[in-house]
């Protein structure tokens, strides 16, 4: 008896993705950081949380199998 082929991404795949967008994400954000730094502009709480919007979309799609 053979199994049926899913459909489903397989959960390794999906944790390499995230891991992989994480690491993306946190690269992103340090460098826009300290880019806002160098110029007397901090980065705030609604900058950060589109930041985090933005890569989270990324990663959806990255990870999609339409």
């Amino acid at each position: 008896m053979t199994k049926a082929p899913r459909d489903r991404t397989p959960w390794y795949i999906l944790l390499l993705a995230a891991g992989i967008g994480a690491v993306l994400g946190v690269g992103v954000a340090r460098s826009l950081w300290r880019q806002q730094q160098q110029q007397g502009r901090p980065l705030n709480a609604r900058q950060g949380l589109r930041l985090a919007l933005v890569v989270l979309k990324a990663l959806r799609q990255l990870t999609s199998l339409d």
